[in-house]
């Protein structure tokens, strides 16, 4: 896996049958940043370092779509979670700009 991005995560919320959304901006300063579906993310939360798989953004999930975005662009980014009981933490959790490292699928 290779580091493409940094993004910042200001909330979270919960897609009903899909997951949890993270929303926030992607930190890239002077280079466009192109997120594919099952590309990683990579954040701290609960004391621990998590890599989860992208499972879509604001313009799709599901399929292989590419976003093309610029250094602090607004994103929404669903994330595919381990179990009903980490989403329902993610959904409450608090991530004050947590920074998050976008990573390349293996």
């Amino acid at each position: 896996m290779e580091i493409f991005g940094e993004f910042e995560i200001h909330d979270t919320f919960k897609i009903t049958n899909h997951g949890i959304v993270l929303a926030g901006k992607i930190i890239s300063e002077n280079k466009p940043v192109t997120i594919n579906i099952n590309d990683k993310i990579s954040f701290r939360y609960d004391e621990k370092e998590v890599i989860r798989n992208i499972k879509g953004h604001e313009r799709g999930f599901g399929r292989n779509i590419q976003i093309e975005l610029s250094h602090l662009q607004n994103v929404a980014i669903l994330i595919e979670c381990e179990s009903d009981l980490e989403i329902e933490y993610l959904k409450n959790w608090i991530p004050n700009r947590t920074i998050a490292t976008l990573l390349t699928k293996d």
